[in-house]
């Protein structure tokens, strides 16, 4: 090969053999990904999707730089296209996968209460709809050689180059603001030497991505930056006819380029394989398994699970740690809202507002509300839960103690928060702001229905509150009481709403939350408690409905000796003492824990367009699915419950 041609084949050749690393790369990310269980979890999914994207966007370099004489190929108007859609689409997956996992990353620090990968579908939705459009745009707005060889965006044409460099520099602006804010927000968290270290392997891995992702782009922005500029350099038609037409400035670019995009997937597999959890796993999941030449030893369970955890929850062990930080000053601020001096009447629209110096919890100050407070210890009262007894089981030190070991934390599937009392009586649960609205609008007729119905069915509402933490947003808490509370193994649970389209769970194993469709048969009650059963219900629903309250689900809970225990050994005056809520099967081998749940989704927008989504979209039985106008709901919930004691 001659001197003159030399440049452009040792860009072929670079691009190409990075690429071709890169495709290595990813490819072993993706394989890892699909055949270890371990690791297919959230939020290596993001990575397991960025690294699809990476590999076929590394695809078209590696095969053009196999061609003989792939420069030609830029002739022809077809190949041409195909790269540049081909390089568009997913270039733009690619980058748009980073931005999610930069905005994850965010979110978790921001919101820790929120379940993040309830925002999954959201993610995808972005990411191939960001790249669908940018191709498109592309196509319409000019595409051809771009000067690297292959076909793409055409240098010095801003209509063509708009639709990948501006989601680009949109990203590289998030990735560092995301970055900023989750070191600023975790360097003064709260915590032992495990959270420290948990907060430094996090820090510097963040950092590693973040900076790899602003290398490895950097030369495709200076070679666009650098062709826009200079709009009279040769034609990159010309260029690959003769080469040595091209200047050494726009060379030094190309190569630059063409280093930095072959080497995305390549770099993001280092990082990926560089954690030693990764090892541990690998060893331990697939050489141990088969590759019989090796000695791998035991590995001790104990270290494997927090080597894993380390890789598994990286951002997530310092979001425990903040959702942890939050919910000990709730509980200091809960419990010096709860004194003696409580007034006689009930004032229910009442917002005690107020800026809590915390020194003890190691918050310097935050901000606190306690929705009308009167209202709630009226209910506590009349439920025989003294404030005396509510502020020792909302203790924080009690509640949380050293090393959170008395709590446990559900994630639930309507991603709401959830965290038993160690006492088992109470829940706290976060709710978005549309139900502490709703609770507050039906409160005097959910107030007046609890005081004249000592039966009732409803869930217990102890307290409702809002907290915003400093750099967070403001978070919405409820306290209510806890249906299985008595600390024992139950054989099965149901969540029962009267419907029957996709009410089918499949439990799998004991405790399982099981369906409507899932239910073997009738629960025996006999004839007299199944009247006071289903006179209270009616009663509790029928004030549901009056005030515009849909999709609420009965909750049971079946305990029988034949999962370990007699039924002599529960305590049988505290079964007296529930009433309606605790009730024996006729032939008493069985105990039924029930209570009404859920109760303060209304009837709104949100759930009318889900109705007509769920009939007219996806042509699901109109009388069958959850998502009903309350008078329905409430009508049909009352047959079903019929059907369902006997």
């Amino acid at each position: 090969l001659s001197l003159a041609i030399y440049p452009m084949v040792l860009q072929y050749r670079l691009s190409g053999s990075l690429a071709g690393i890169s495709m290595f790369g990813a490819f072993l990310i993706v394989a890892s990904y699909l055949s270890i269980k371990e690791i297919r979890v959230y939020p290596f999914s993001l990575v397991f999707y960025l690294s699809i994207c990476d590999f076929f966007f590394s695809l078209k370099y590696a095969v053009v730089s196999v061609i003989y004489n792939s420069c030609s190929l830029q002739n022809q108007h077809n190949i041409c296209l195909l790269q540049s859609l081909w390089s568009q689409f997913f270039g733009t997956a690619s980058i748009s996968w980073t931005a999610v996992i930069a905005t994850d990353m965010f979110i978790a620090t921001k919101s820790p209460f929120l379940r993040s990968n309830s925002l999954h579908w959201l993610y995808h939705a972005f990411v191939w709809s960001v790249s669908f459009g940018s191709t498109v745009g592309l196509f319409f707005g000019g595409h051809g050689p771009s000067g690297d060889g292959t076909c793409w965006t055409e240098p010095g044409n801003w209509k063509s180059g708009i639709f990948f460099y501006a989601p680009l520099g949109i990203v590289f602006v998030w990735s560092i603001v995301s970055l900023i804010f989750v070191l600023s927000r975790t360097r003064n968290i709260a915590g032992g030497l495990e959270v420290i270290k948990y907060q430094a392997r996090l820090q510097k891995r963040m950092i590693l991505y973040v900076v790899v992702f602003l290398v490895v782009w950097s030369g495709p922005i200076a070679d666009g930056v650098y062709q826009y500029f200079n709009p009279n350099n040769p034609n990159p038609m010309e260029v690959c006819k003769t080469p040595e037409l091209e200047p050494r400035t726009a060379l030094f670019f190309h190569i630059w380029d063409a280093i930095c995009v072959g080497s995305q997937g390549f770099v993001n597999s280092f990082i990926w394989i560089s954690n030693p959890g990764f090892w541990l796993i690998f060893k331990d999941k697939v050489l141990k398994k088969y590759c019989k030449c090796f000695f791998f030893g035991s590995y001790d369970r104990l270290i494997r699970t927090k080597m894993f955890e380390d890789m598994e929850t990286g951002l997530h062990n310092i979001t425990f740690r903040l959702r942890e930080n939050t919910l000990r000053c709730l509980l200091f601020a809960v419990e010096q809202s709860i004194n003696d001096d409580y007034e006689e009447y009930d004032d229910f629209d009442e917002v005690r507002s107020s800026t809590v110096c915390a020194g003890e919890v190691g918050i310097s100050q935050f901000h606190f509300k306690d929705f009308s407070p009167n209202s709630f210890h009226s209910i506590r009262e009349h439920s025989g839960v003294s404030s005396e007894t509510y502020r020792k089981s909302l203790d924080s030190e009690t509640f949380l103690g050293t090393a959170m070991e008395n709590v446990s934390f559900t994630e639930g599937r309507s991603a709401s928060f959830f965290v038993r009392s160690p006492c088992d009586n109470y829940i706290i649960k976060t709710i978005p702001k549309i139900e502490i609205e709703v609770l507050m609008n039906i409160l005097p007729r959910y107030t007046r229905h609890i005081m004249n119905n000592p039966e009732s069915l409803l869930i217990r509402f102890y307290g409702a509150h809002a907290i915003q933490m400093p750099n967070c947003n403001e978070l919405f808490i409820i306290v209510m009481s806890n249906i299985f509370n008595l600390g024992i193994k139950l054989r099965q649970r149901y969540d029962l709403k009267g419907s029957w389209v996709n009410r089918g769970g499949k439990p799998e194993k004991l405790g399982d939350l099981g369906k409507d469709m899932d239910l073997p048969g009738p629960f025996l009650v006999g004839e007299e408690m199944k009247s006071r059963l289903i006179n209270q219900i009616t009663a509790d629903v029928t004030m549901l409905r009056d005030v515009g309250i849909m999709d609420y689900s009965l909750l049971v809970g079946v305990y029988s000796p034949d999962i370990g225990g007699e039924l002599d050994e529960l305590p049988m005056e505290d079964i007296e003492e529930r009433g309606l809520s605790i009730v024996h099967s006729t032939n008493r081998n069985e105990v039924y824990f029930i209570g009404l749940i859920d109760i303060l989704q209304p009837y709104n927008a949100d759930k009318q367009m889900e109705y007509c989504c769920k009939i007219y979209f996806l042509c699901k039985d109109q009388l069958g699915v959850s998502c009903q106008e309350p008078e329905y709901y409430c009508s049909r919930f009352l047959a079903k419950m019929e059907e369902y004691f006997q």
